[in-house]
């Protein structure tokens, strides 16, 4: 079994699901924020993971998977194994949205803590079931196509009765959102994009976009990674037991 940390080991701890820094503020640094290959987003959970859509990752071949934005968006990462979600199903034309999620283990960590959801002040990964949100954001990396600049581009929205999304699903709002942009320019945001809420005085993490859309015009879901955040700790813990290659001091 690898010898790991204490310090690598808090995310795996519930306790650390909670904000660890109270901050009133309407809006947030997004040095967790990668853009992927596939033109997908993920969301840096640790130094060694990357969440995203299964959708996202079932598309694109390990080796041709590429990661990048992480404070020098020329410094590219690479992934060594992608897991899906076990009852993710592309193939369910009912419910193509439930437990849409993946995880990407990184052929090696990002050099800084701090790069990482865990450490970001003011956000939580547990997010409430059933809490009127003040503020919502959906969080993605743009390129200017003409200035060749990217920035991380916030698109605030609504969120909206899962009907408008799935009118003949039986996907819960416990399992998912639906979400539309308060915004009717520059609103096309892709998937695995993360949507984080405000609540109080912290932001949670709510989910990721499901499907690419311009969403001032459709309304999108948002997969919701709360229900979820059992299955990456528990997938996690049992890479750490596989050893699969990875030095025990780097592993969380």
């Amino acid at each position: 079994m690898l010898r790991v940390p204490e310090t690598e080991k808090l995310w795996l701890r519930s306790s650390f699901l909670s904000p660890r820094v109270s901050l009133l503020a309407n809006s947030i640094d997004a040095s967790w924020l990668v853009s992927m290959s596939g033109n997908c987003q993920g969301t840096v959970l640790t130094r060694w993971w990357v969440l995203s859509t299964a959708n996202c990752l079932q598309k694109t071949k390990l080796s041709n998977l590429s990661i990048s934005g992480i404070i020098d968006p020329q410094n590219i990462l690479h992934g060594q194994k992608i897991c899906l979600h076990p009852r993710f199903d592309s193939t369910n034309g009912k419910h193509p949205a439930k437990a849409d999620l993946g995880l990407v283990l990184l052929a090696v960590p990002i050099h800084w803590d701090e790069v990482s959801l865990s450490y970001a002040p003011g956000i939580s990964l547990k997010s409430c079931s059933k809490c009127l949100y003040r503020s919502c954001q959906v969080y993605q990396y743009w390129s200017n196509k003409q200035s060749g600049i990217t920035r991380v581009k916030k698109v605030s929205v609504r969120l909206v009765g899962l009907s408008l999304c799935y009118p003949h699903s039986d996907l819960t709002e416990m399992e998912g959102l639906c979400v539309q942009s308060q915004q009717w320019r520059n609103c096309w945001v892709q998937q695995g994009s993360p949507v984080l809420c405000l609540l109080k005085s912290h932001w949670e993490l709510v989910g990721l976009i499901h499907k690419s859309s311009w969403i001032c015009h459709n309304p999108t879901v948002v997969i919701r990674t709360s229900p979820y955040i059992t299955w990456m700790k528990q997938y996690i813990k049992r890479v750490i037991q596989l050893n699969l290659g990875i030095k025990s001091w780097l592993i969380l």
